[in-house]
């Protein structure tokens, strides 16, 4: 079944069962299927800008404003810390002795396992890995947070006519 179709059916699914991403997880999901990194409570970045190209037409004051390059910001994911971070830190050291890049996605599913959203990275490393600060005493929860670099989410890349792939 092709994903567009799967995710509308996802969707139609997850709206007629009257569920919404308020009991959910993230799931950080490896192309090749090598890495599991558990599921996250928290993801944040997935966003997009865009430099603004302007031209000025003539000798007339009008400015045309069109979007240039585009800029995706690092994701940081966070969740309490569990048995799961054994596998982000081996996954970690891993890539440390080994650098590679990756491709995969970011669902956000419900509770149960349906996916109400994905978002495709095109390739992605990673860039960061904290824990925060910790005290014996106090009674608070260990956050974990791993920060990914990556290419985009976006199916944007440039095709110029009469190349064969639209590729440069």
């Amino acid at each position: 079944m092709p994903l567009n179709m799967a995710n509308s059916l996802a969707s139609m699914a997850a709206g007629q069962l009257g569920l919404r991403g308020d009991s959910s997880r993230f799931l950080v999901i490896f192309d090749d299927g090598k890495y599991d990194l558990g599921s996250w409570a928290k993801v944040s970045g997935l966003q997009v800008s865009y430099e603004m190209a302007e031209y000025r037409c003539g000798d007339s004051n009008q400015v045309w404003k069109m979007p240039g390059n585009t800029k995706y910001s690092n994701i940081t994911l966070s969740r309490a810390t569990s048995i799961d971070s054994y596998l982000v830190q081996e996954w970690l050291a891993e890539t440390s002795r080994e650098p590679q890049v990756f491709s995969g996605c970011i669902q956000l599913q419900t509770i149960v396992g349906i996916p109400l959203c994905e978002w495709t990275l095109k390739s992605f490393v990673p860039c960061g890995w904290k824990i925060t600060d910790v005290e014996s005493k106090a009674a608070t929860v260990v956050m974990e947070s791993l920060e990914l670099a990556h290419t985009g989410f976006l199916n944007d890349d440039l095709k110029l006519p009469g190349k064969p792939g639209g590729g440069l």
